[in-house]
């Protein structure tokens, strides 16, 4: 059976033991990446690309030597405007267990800092693996070979990486405050000069009441 023909379903079953708040916390899975198993693996489906922390590389006994060059800076993941990554790495993802797995080759950016997570999971990955999430259940679904693999996410490990992730932010040093823009100089109207610099004019000779006060340095026309 073709995995497009796989009817993904989710019900009441799929409803995780760990009671939590729908849709408060990510899916964090532990897939078998290379045949380690890897916890804390963020699923994301806002990210257009696959994540391996050099940290997690390095736990897992993989040589930077095995990464492939790479000038293309990811967005939206520091707090920085962008990141570079060291290199991309192709390996082998699982899911599933024996009796019902799937292996892809999934392609990883690989960055030189930290989070509260070993690797993510993006866009790019669950379109691989053609599968569907669901958030208030914590459930990842995909097409297997013998039939629907079912991967409920780790709630405990969602809520410690979630308190991690803040902890990270709250310690993360805040950027230099810019200079602030010089202020606008408003235009001052012309007043007029001292008593001394001001002369009477009449208007009307026959009617000495009505004159006009005007700046010495005025003429009278």
């Amino acid at each position: 059976m073709k995995w497009s023909e796989q009817k993904i379903e989710f019900s009441d079953e799929d409803h995780p033991k760990a009671a939590v708040i729908p849709g408060r916390y990510p899916i964090v899975v532990e897939p078998t990446i290379r045949n380690i198993k890897v916890a804390r693996v963020l699923v994301d489906r806002g990210s257009s690309i696959n994540l391996l922390f050099a940290s997690t590389l390095d736990a897992m006994g993989i040589p930077r030597s095995e990464l492939t060059p790479t000038d293309q800076p990811f967005h939206g993941i520091t707090p920085q405007s962008s990141s570079k990554p060291l290199g991309k790495i192709t390996l082998p993802v699982t899911f599933g267990r024996a009796s019902n797995f799937r292996t892809e080759q999934i392609t990883f950016d690989v960055a030189e800092f930290d989070t509260a997570y070993n690797a993510i999971i993006g866009r790019t990955a669950l379109a691989k693996f053609m599968a569907a999430s669901h958030y208030a259940y914590q459930v990842l679904k995909m097409p297997g070979p013998k039939g629907t693999i079912t991967i409920q996410g780790n709630a405990k490990l969602a809520v410690q990486c979630d308190k991690r992730s803040l902890d990270m932010v709250e310690h993360t040093p805040s950027p230099p405050a810019t200079a602030e823009p010089p202020k606008k100089v408003s235009k001052t109207t012309k007043t007029l000069k001292p008593d001394g610099a001001i002369k009477i004019v009449l208007l009307f000779s026959a009617n000495p009441v009505k004159t006009v006060k005007i700046g010495a340095s005025l003429n009278e026309k």
